[in-house]
């Protein structure tokens, strides 16, 4: 059997109640009505005994009046004769007028009026003939009277009969009528007595559901408290949105997300205003479905009251609305800065992944061509004496040793190769960028050089200290296209950056007088890539560069502008112990010539294999070459007994050196063999070792560091 529910119950309750209360009301109505009538009845058979007296009484003066006119001949009696007769008649068409219940007494009553007509006729038929006759004696008058005596006693036993069945009906409606009175009375009590149970009951009821509502109401408010407890606890924003774009309820994360304290300032104003212009149109799109009960999701870019930019991903949810059947726009934005700051480094890890494999394959090509021209110059230097040509052979020697390192440079910060550190002089570098500055800059900026007599020295770089200084004056000169002061300053310090002892560092200062920097692109001008430079006159990866070497030598870079006057750039390093440096002992070259050993030169680049065949035949080895791998091995195989060491490089079409190797210890475990490759990248030359390789050389290799090798792997 189904459960009625309380509201039911009590509506069932409430219509039983007021059915009881009509009904009662019926009946009590109906038993008003009865009584009613019951008293008219007993009030009209008083009126006619009343009435029937007064007739009885009327009649008895008109008779009494016409006996003492005819004794006396008085006129009053005539007039009380007159009078009474007259009102006889009246009280006679009352009762004909009353609506009597009993036929009977209707008919009595007509009998009534006609026996009294009768005797009236009888007085005046008397009363003229009283007056044309002779006065009679009271005798006389009264042996007339009673000889109408029977009549009158007639009407008096009607008028009493009448009276006394008036009477009887009378008390039958007395009784009639306290019957229907009890009964009422009895009704009504009983009535008053259920209503007041059912009252008794529907306020039970009543105050029930009261309590239940109240309860309701109480466990709504916790819902709301809980539930608003649990949208503040969620890490995302979530926003309520109406129709019209009114922002109606909002949690804390979303407060967090906007920067702003309290709900107030948010609620009731509309959300567009804190999007991004340019995704306006997006969420607008995206807001409207949303309201139609279509979901979605967007991601784009918001504007905290802050002026901060965030990026957000949003899920529209359609949430009909509980009146009109309508939607509301609930809003569950997810922040996605930091997913998008990570998308975005990946990007430009990638671009960097591919400009290292590029930079890979133009710094091995690089390192071909120069190899052949630093043999050749070392060469030409023994056989030009002269000081002029020696002073341009050294100058050419240099570029083609600087030009080597800026590509292993290139290749420290595309894939991260380790370059070898020493004692670095900062007066020498300081000196080659001032040469720089003065041979190319625009005359236009004025140079100032500042640097510390007793400046310590560092142990680093010297090739990376020299790019950072590069990086930083050019950007100094392109920010000062009208001319301006650049200042190069570099001094000992002492810091106590939270350690017992102070750091001894260096501090590199390099100041212009610019169009200066704004708040905002201070703050990502270290990102890879970023540049504020026209298309083509920047890769934004000069501060990324000057960073990164200065955090791998272990200092940092504070940066200080203003815009419209200008940029000071200070670079701390820190520096080196003060222990006296190892002097390496390196043989005069000539010291190094050989004693007409074969030696076998492997490289796919013909000028490389010339001037390697040249330099060491010019001290007094006897050389073969082979320009692949597989020409190596046949060689090495027909020649194996002469052949004391090879040189081979280990990047080459047909057979690399890797296979090459394992090929010629195949043929004799103890072959001795010089590596030689455009990339010295770590793994390959720890592969190379592990291999049997005796040394490894980096092109470009100046003729020194070849016939050192040589001699050391010749022992």
């Amino acid at each position: 059997m189904k459960k009625l529910s309380f509201t039911k119950k009590l509506t069932a309750v409430f219509g039983v109640a007021l059915a009881v209360v009509i009904i009662n009301a019926l009946i009590s109505y109906s038993n008003t009505i009865q009584v009613t009538h019951h008293q008219d009845w007993v009030m009209q058979s008083m009126q006619v005994i009343t009435q029937l007296e007064r007739t009885l009484l009327a009649f008895k003066q008109t008779e009494t009046a016409e006996i003492g006119y005819r004794l006396t001949a008085e006129k009053h009696y005539l007039e009380d004769y007159n009078t009474a007769l007259e009102q006889t008649k009246i009280n006679l068409q009352v009762l004909q007028n009353f609506q009597l219940q009993e036929p009977q007494t209707k008919k009595d009553i007509i009998l009534l009026s006609q026996q009294i007509d009768d005797i009236f006729q009888s007085f005046e038929s008397r009363l003229p003939e009283h007056k044309n006759q002779p006065e009679l004696s009271p005798a006389a008058i009264l042996s007339l009277h009673q000889s109408s005596n029977h009549l009158v006693n007639e009407i008096q036993a009607l008028i009493k009969k009448i009276q006394i069945g008036e009477q009887n009906l009378l008390q039958q409606q007395i009784n009639s009528s306290h019957s229907s009175l009890t009964k009422t009375i009895t009704t009504f009590s009983i009535a008053t007595f259920g209503d007041v149970g059912l009252l008794g009951f529907l306020y039970l009821l009543l105050r029930r559901y009261i309590i239940r509502l109240k309860l309701t109401e109480q466990r709504l408010i916790y819902s709301e408290q809980k539930l608003k407890i649990i949208m503040d606890a969620e890490p995302e924003c979530i926003q309520l949105i109406s129709p019209d774009g009114t922002l109606l309820e909002i949690n804390a994360s979303g407060l967090a997300i906007m920067e702003v304290e309290t709900r107030e300032e948010l609620l009731g104003r509309y959300v567009g205003i804190r999007i991004a212009p340019e995704y306006l149109e997006k969420f607008l799109a995206l807001h409207h479905n949303a309201c139609r009960g279509i979901g979605g999701k967007l991601e784009f870019e918001i504007i905290s009251f802050k002026g901060r930019r965030r990026w957000v991903e949003s899920h529209a949810v359609p949430l009909p609305h509980e009146s009109d059947g309508t939607f509301l726009h609930l809003a569950v934005m997810r922040d996605i800065s930091d997913y998008k700051l990570l998308e975005t480094q990946l990007l430009r890890s990638q671009r960097l992944e591919s400009i290292g494999n590029l930079a890979g394959g133009i710094a091995h090509d690089l390192n071909n061509v120069l190899s052949p021209i630093l043999m050749s110059v070392q060469l030409l230097q023994m056989k030009l004496r002269q000081s002029e040509q020696q002073q341009l052979l050294k100058t050419l020697e240099n570029n083609v040793k600087r030009a080597a390192n800026l590509v292993k440079q290139v290749l420290s910060f595309a894939n991260g190769i380790d370059n070898k550190r020493g004692n670095v002089d900062l007066k020498q570098i300081f000196s080659e960028i001032e040469q720089i500055i003065a041979e190319t800059f625009p005359k236009l900026i004025i140079f100032q050089q500042d640097i510390d007599k007793n400046l310590a020295h560092l142990c680093g770089d010297a090739t990376q200290i020299h790019q950072i200084l590069m990086n930083l004056v050019i950007n100094a000169r392109d920010a000062m296209p009208n001319g301006g002061k650049l200042s190069i300053a570099a001094e000992n310090v002492q810091l106590n950056q939270n350690t017992p002892h102070e750091i001894h560092y260096i501090c590199i200062t390099v100041t212009d007088t610019g169009i200066g920097m704004s708040p905002n692109i201070q703050e990502r001008i270290f990102e890879p890539f970023f540049t504020t430079k026209e298309a083509g006159k920047g890769t934004g990866l000069g501060l990324s560069t000057v960073l990164s070497i200065t955090k791998n030598h272990g200092g940092f870079v504070n940066v200080y502008s203003e815009v419209g006057k200008g940029t000071c750039f200070k670079v701390y390093l820190p520096v080196a112990e003060t222990k006296k440096p190892l002097v390496k002992v390196i043989p005069e070259i000539e010291m190094m010539a050989g004693e007409g050993e074969l030696i076998l030169v492997v490289d796919d680049e013909v000028p490389i294999r010339k001037v390697t065949q040249s330099t060491l035949e010019a001290f007094n080895y006897k050389v073969l070459t082979a320009g692949n791998g597989r020409d190596a091995v046949s060689i090495y195989s027909q020649y194996q007994q002469d052949i004391r060491i090879i040189l081979l490089d280990m990047m080459m079409p047909v057979m690399d050196g890797e296979k090459v190797i394992r090929m010629l210890k195949n043929i004799n475990p103890q072959v001795k063999i010089i590596a030689i490759a455009g990339l010295a990248l770590s793994h390959t030359v720890n592969q190379a070792a592990e291999m049997g390789v005796k040394e490894f050389l980096a092109k470009p290799c100046t003729a020194s560091e070849l016939l050192q090798a040589i001699v050391k792997v010749n022992k």
